[in-house]
């Protein structure tokens, strides 16, 4: 059985406040609280902490079935509209499809970036990706980096703080799935897919055929 107290927790609540958001439709969700948690980092790339900002709607202590999204920071899509991957509709669909919810818990994971290798890194891999002309995979190998560093500890103590029992996850990868479920936290994938273009194209076919992501897309030749 997970354990739900607080005081079990590494992760830590610095605090929250009430956050009314701009959606993708333009319409205003005036009800988003965002949390501000750390958490000590088990990640040899990240600093002497993880950031997480945690975006909750309505009440979702103790609930389940609780819709929910796991999102690592990407700058270039997030600040800047990079086409180079899916990110930026994950974020803003994610947080679109929460309100239309009504309740549900969006975790930004701020400083796992490139899959967690860190933003130095995560510039790095694309900067050896265009100039080898190598996929997401090969440039993290070719650095010396792992394919997905990323450690999930905190999302579940950020889970167990709200108590949530079972979730609904919006993600394409199977691999939140099994460790949320290992952690003795039901999960039931939905379908978090965006336009497929001539720019992200290379960046999902290889997440879909090396990392195992669920994408429905016919990617041809």
């Amino acid at each position: 059985m997970v354990k739900n107290k607080t005081k079990d927790l590494e992760c830590r609540l610095h605090g929250k406040f009430k956050m009314p958001c701009k959606l993708v439709d333009g319409s205003i969700e005036e009800k988003f609280i965002l949390h501000l948690f750390t958490s000590p980092t088990k990640n040899k790339f990240l600093g002497d902490k993880e950031h997480f900002h945690v975006i909750t709607l309505g009440d979702i202590k103790g609930k389940e079935n609780v819709l929910m999204r796991i999102e690592s920071a990407c700058t270039y899509a997030h600040l800047y509209g990079s086409q180079l991957c899916d990110c930026q509709y994950q974020l803003k669909h994610g947080l679109k499809k929460i309100s239309d919810e009504g309740a549900g818990i969006y975790i930004y994971c701020l400083d796992q970036h490139g899959r967690g290798v860190g933003i130095d890194n995560h510039l790095k891999g694309y900067q050896v990706e265009q100039e080898k002309n190598l996929d997401t995979v090969e440039a993290h190998l070719y650095l010396g980096l792992p394919a997905d560093a990323r450690n999930y500890g905190p999302i579940i103590d950020i889970l167990n703080h709200f108590e949530i029992k079972s979730v609904r996850i919006l993600t394409n990868n199977p691999n939140r799935i099994e460790i949320l479920k290992k952690n003795n936290i039901p999960a039931i994938r939905i379908a978090h897919e965006g336009p497929l273009t001539k720019y992200n194209k290379r960046e999902l076919r290889t997440k879909k055929e090396k990392l195992g992501h669920m994408y429905s897309y016919d990617f041809g030749d």
